[in-house]
């Protein structure tokens, strides 16, 4: 099922023109110096080869350029970057939900670090980004032990010094965090 599901994520990306006027707004906002000059594209310029590696056929993704989008990111200056090992989580299994958890915990921590934000994420907005929001109570206690996981391993790498959970009442509202 996963397979098929980044399948069909990136044939839709691949075959989803991008037809950018981006000049006027660039010259009005004041990014770059008129860099980014793409006429059309697709969002994800790549295609899908079968290749074979180490013997064994494989289907791979081969990226022909940068994408449109990821150059007007980087002229105005908006790429959060962080090394992918920091998702390599021991003792974790990667189900669905896990991965989205884990990305967007990340990129919610490097957000708030680049930006100097208040360190806090909230459990509403987390359920709300993972999309959990409606269900079980299970389901959230799932996420915050995973949550409770992860902050773990970004302190043990250092990305981190503490965490703790606050609550709000007697329920768990929030992680916050110092780096």
């Amino acid at each position: 099922n996963q397979l098929t599901d980044i399948r069909q994520s990136v044939d839709k990306m691949m075959f989803t023109a991008f037809d950018p006027n981006v000049t006027d707004a660039f010259e009005k906002l004041n990014y770059g110096d008129g860099e980014v000059k793409i006429l059309k594209s697709a969002i994800l310029p790549a295609c899908r080869v079968e290749v074979t590696i180490n013997g064994q056929k494989a289907e791979v993704i081969y990226f022909d350029r940068e994408s449109p989008l990821m150059q007007i990111a980087e002229v105005k200056n908006q790429i959060i970057r962080y090394d992918a090992s920091l998702l390599d989580v021991p003792n974790l299994r990667n189900t669905p939900r896990v991965i989205t958890l884990k990305n967007y915990l990340i990129r919610r921590v490097m957000e708030i670090k680049a930006h100097g934000m208040t360190p806090t994420i909230t459990f509403d907005d987390l359920f709300e980004k993972i999309r959990i929001t409606n269900r079980d109570r299970e389901a959230k206690v799932d996420a915050r032990n995973i949550t409770k996981n992860f902050f773990e391993h970004l302190q043990s790498k250092g990305v981190i010094k503490t965490f703790e959970f606050v609550k709000k009442g007697v329920a768990i509202h929030a992680v916050t965090f110092t780096f």
